[in-house]
């Protein structure tokens, strides 16, 4: 998409597909920046719901109810400690088997590991760093609380966001 000295910009453009595989009206921009001399790749991600509004056009028609959407990293090996942003400071897990952070509203925040609550607060920054023996990857999502619900997880060897994360499907 754009390229200079010191660093080039890669877009990817496709469509969601549910859990049998069927295309949806969901839509994805995925916007990649690697910088020159860096190991860090940034990711955007852009959301769309592409279906062709149908009369009345009062209502909101066609809709989808989302009741869990998932974005996740398959790690080469497990990591051997997670890192959470927490409200004051830094939450180091190791020899942990799962861990979540998750912001069910604008208020309130609960890191678990292992089914214990390890942290709790008001507003999670909304990052994760799965730290192995030769390199770490950091997951973030900007305005992680003010676009609650949301969770982080980290389980083996695998990182997930989780872009809707409640009990109720929310309905797009």
């Amino acid at each position: 998409e754009a390229q200079s000295p010191v660093h080039a910009d890669v877009r990817l453009r496709g469509k969601w597909v549910g859990d049998d595989r069927a295309p949806s009206p969901m839509v994805y921009d995925l916007r990649v920046r690697a910088a020159a001399g860096s190991a860090q790749l940034r990711l955007w991600l852009t959301v769309l719901h592409a279906a062709a509004r149908q009369p009345p056009f009062e209502e909101l028609r066609p809709q989808i109810a989302v009741a869990d959407w998932r974005l996740g990293l398959q790690l080469p090996k497990p990591a051997s400690r997670w890192v959470f942003g927490g409200a004051d400071r830094p939450v180091v897990l190791t020899h942990q088997s799962q861990a979540e952070l998750r912001q069910p509203d604008d208020l309130h925040y609960t890191l678990t590991a292992g089914g214990s609550a390890v942290a709790q607060g008001t507003r999670a920054p909304g990052w994760l760093c799965a730290v192995g023996e030769m390199a770490a990857v950091t997951f973030g999502v900007r305005h992680f609380w003010q676009n609650h619900p949301k969770t982080l997880f980290a389980h083996g060897d695998t990182l997930e966001i989780g872009l809707w994360s409640s009990q109720e499907p929310f309905v797009w």
